[in-house]
């Protein structure tokens, strides 16, 4: 064999082994990409069902009637602030009322009018035993 000859036999040696190399590699590539790639794909088909669904319902939906629902039920909510705001008043007004009677007590009177009733009451107690 000639000289020639080798170097022929082994450039086609080494672009065998490089053509192993890639198509090994190109089969490890292979195997650990599709099943992630299958994952993703079903994912992305779960996701545009789950789309459609959520479209159809908008579709299905009673959208003027549900703003009529809610403005429904911010009317009752004003309604029931108004009546708290107005039970709070009425409340304090009382509470004032009530302030304002305490103030007026005379105190002193009042002090007086216990201390006769327990003039009175002590000889009585003493009367049957107590």
């Amino acid at each position: 064999m000639s000289e020639y000859e080798r170097k022929q036999l082994l450039t086609a040696r080494i672009r065998t082994a490089l053509c192993g190399a890639i198509a090994l590699f190109v089969i490890i590539a292979v195997i650990a990409v599709v099943p992630r790639a299958y994952t993703a794909l079903f994912e992305l088909e779960e996701a545009a069902k789950g789309l459609q669904e959520a479209a159809a319902e908008i579709d299905g939906a009673n959208l003027p009637g549900m703003a009529e629902e809610m403005d429904k039920v911010l009317g009752e909510i004003q309604s029931l602030t108004e009546d708290g705001h107005a039970a709070v008043n009425t409340a304090a007004e009382t509470a004032e009322a009530a302030l304002r009677k305490i103030e007026t007590l005379d105190v002193e009177t009042l002090n007086r009018a216990i201390e006769d009733f327990s003039a009175v009451v002590k000889p009585l107690a003493r009367l049957f035993g107590k």
